[in-house]
């Protein structure tokens, strides 16, 4: 897990804060790091050096979560599509981008990608998935809400309710919370949900993220 904190230190940086969890669900620190932007270079750097220094014989991870930073998932994305090489990937044929090429690959790459772990004969072929926080999530649909300004305060803890069923519903009962959170909606609203938030479903919804190996992270 990878979240950075800002204005919490002398040189009014970005504190980017990583963590483990060990099988018996308790929380290590792995690393902190000064970062100037919370950009794809930032985590590619930072990866970079984690790799380096601290997991030079280990496998790549199966499952990266974060919050919604675009830098984190084109991070996640660029480094998904250089293991690959010239892999072929839903029909599309994946090239390695060079380092100088600003990265600009969509998060939702991951969904598809298989990352190469091992060297030689017996090549074990891994997913590598990133999982998006469901509090910020809801945290940002929040703020919009209120940002909307037509919804009143008791109007709008009614819709969270309702969001909060949507995220954590189980896979059967997953389109019927959506639905009813949308009639709940303006127009501009649902469309915002459906543009911002349905697509990413995999990525933070319960239903799906229960299944992945994240030891209970939401």
């Amino acid at each position: 897990e990878t979240n950075a904190t800002f204005n919490t230190n002398s040189l009014k940086l970005l504190l980017s804060v990583m963590v483990g969890i060990d099988n018996t669900e308790a929380t290590f620190p792995i690393a902190y790091c000064y970062i100037t932007s919370e950009s794809a270079a930032s985590f590619k750097w930072i990866a970079e050096q984690l790799t380096e220094l601290a997991f030079w014989d280990c496998p790549e991870p199966t499952l990266i979560v974060g919050d919604f930073s675009k830098g984190l998932g084109a991070a996640a994305a660029a480094k998904a599509a250089a293991d690959l090489a010239a892999e072929v990937v839903d029909g599309v044929s994946v090239e390695p981008r060079d380092e100088a090429e600003e990265l600009d690959l969509d998060p939702d790459f991951l969904e598809a990608a298989e990352v190469v772990v091992g060297e030689g004969e017996g090549q074990q072929v891994q997913r590598v998935k990133l999982q998006l926080c469901e509090w910020h999530a809801i945290q940002a649909i929040k703020r919009r809400l209120v940002s909307a300004g037509r919804y009143k305060k008791e109007r709008r803890e009614e819709i969270i309710d309702k969001i909060n069923a949507w995220v954590k519903a189980d896979i059967d009962s997953l389109n019927k919370k959506r639905d009813e959170l949308l009639k709940e909606l303006h127009a501009d609203e649902q469309a915002y949900i459906r543009k911002n938030y349905q697509p990413k479903e995999p990525q933070f919804c319960r239903a799906y993220t229960r299944t992945y190996p994240n030891l209970g992270v939401h």
